[in-house]
């Protein structure tokens, strides 16, 4: 993929969704901070479930212009988005821990790529903003790295109920 078409890419999603960026970054930091207070547990799942998503609708359909954003990165990203919500709604009691040492230098990296990407010399609109693929995913294994389950007990009740 060309750098140049790339930065297009960017340019034109930020440009035509940025109010609707704010919206989901919004819900995300709710949603995350209410599953950490573990008053809806499964909300930071579901959020990013929804945000995965959007990512993978708006981002690669309706910007993408290469084929490897509509025949790799768009099924990723919809994949993610669908078990983000399955696992919301299917292990609603699932507690998130606190983040360690290592998470939390994930997440302050995380909130480091606008800075980065300004300082490499783009501006806004040509610019990564925290709701894009590369961030978005980054959080996301953050986040999901801090629940406790992991799905593994939930798999084998699976297995042996299957049996």
């Amino acid at each position: 993929m060309d750098a140049q078409v790339f930065w297009n890419v960017i340019g034109n999603y930020n440009e035509k969704t940025w109010l609707i960026q704010i919206i989901l970054l919004i819900l995300v930091f709710l949603a995350v901070t209410l599953s950490y207070m573990g008053k809806v547990k499964w909300a930071a799942k579901f959020a990013l479930g929804i945000v995965n998503l959007f990512i993978g609708i708006v981002f690669f359909v309706w910007y993408g212009t290469e084929p490897i954003q509509k025949y790799f990165a768009l099924p990723l990203y919809l994949v993610c988005g669908g078990l983000f919500i399955y696992e919301s709604w299917h292990s609603k009691d699932d507690v998130i821990m606190k983040p360690n040492v290592i998470q939390k230098m994930l997440l302050v990296l995380y909130f480091f790529y606008p800075i980065v990407s300004m300082l490499l010399g783009n501006s806004f609109w040509q610019m990564v903003t925290y709701i894009m693929p590369c961030p978005v995913i980054s959080l996301s294994i953050v986040v999901y790295a801090g629940y406790k389950m992991k799905n593994k007990e939930k798999h084998s009740d699976f297995i042996s109920e299957g049996s």
